[in-house]
C-alpha cells in the first residue's frame, strides 16, 4: 500500500510517496492535490521525494505530471523529483518526466519534515474521473504519452457517457 506525504515551509513545498502507489488507495491524494493548488498563492518551488516508492501505476504518475503543470504555470519552474529507485527512475523517464522535471537519482534530506496525509480528510471524486483527469495531465506531457494513453484515455470517457 501506497503513503502520501505533504510539507511546506514558507513558500517551500514537499511531496513524499511512498510504497506501492495505486489508483485503488490515491483518490485522498487527488483530493489534496485539487485543494492545495486551488489555494495555492505563494509557492517557489515543490520537491518530490519518491525514494522510498516501489512502484507508480500511471493515475499517480498522473497526479505527478499535474503537480510539474502547475508549477510551470505558476512561476516556469521545474519541480525536483528525488528517486533511488531504478525500476521508478526508468518509468519516470519512459513518460517524459525527464522534459519536465528536475529528477536527482539521490536520497533527499527531507525525511523529518513531513506530516501523513489523512486518507478521511478530503472528500474523493468518482474513480473514473479520477483517473481521466490524472490521465489527461500526463498525456499533456509529450506527444509519445498522447499516443501512449489516448485509448484509455477515450474508454474512461465513453464510460462516463454511459453512466451518465
Amino acid at each position: 500500500m501506497g503513503n502520501y506525504y505533504f510539507a511546506k515551509d514558507g513558500d517551500k513545498v514537499y511531496f513524499k510517496l511512498t510504497g506501492v502507489l495505486k489508483y485503488t488507495t490515491c483518490g485522498h491524494f487527488d483530493a489534496f492535490l485539487d485543494d492545495f493548488i486551488a489555494h495555492a498563492d505563494h509557492v517557489e518551488s515543490i520537491a518530490i521525494d519518491l525514494t522510498e516508492a516501489e512502484f507508480l501505476d500511471s493515475t499517480n504518475l498522473g497526479f505527478l505530471a499535474k503537480i510539474a503543470q502547475f508549477m510551470l504555470d505558476k512561476n516556469g519552474s521545474q519541480t525536483t523529483i528525488y528517486s533511488t529507485s531504478k525500476d521508478v527512475n526508468q518509468t519516470l523517464r519512459g513518460v517524459g518526466f525527464d522534459q519536465v522535471f528536475n529528477l536527482v537519482e539521490e536520497k533527499s534530506n527531507l525525511d523529518d519534515i513531513f506530516g501523513v496525509i489523512e486518507p478521511d480528510k478530503f472528500e474523493k471524486k468518482d474513480k473514473t474521473i479520477m483517473m481521466l483527469d490524472a490521465h489527461r495531465c500526463l498525456m499533456n506531457i509529450n506527444e509519445k504519452n498522447q499516443q501512449t494513453f489516448k485509448d484509455v484515455v477515450n474508454l474512461m470517457e465513453q464510460s462516463l457517457k454511459n453512466k451518465l
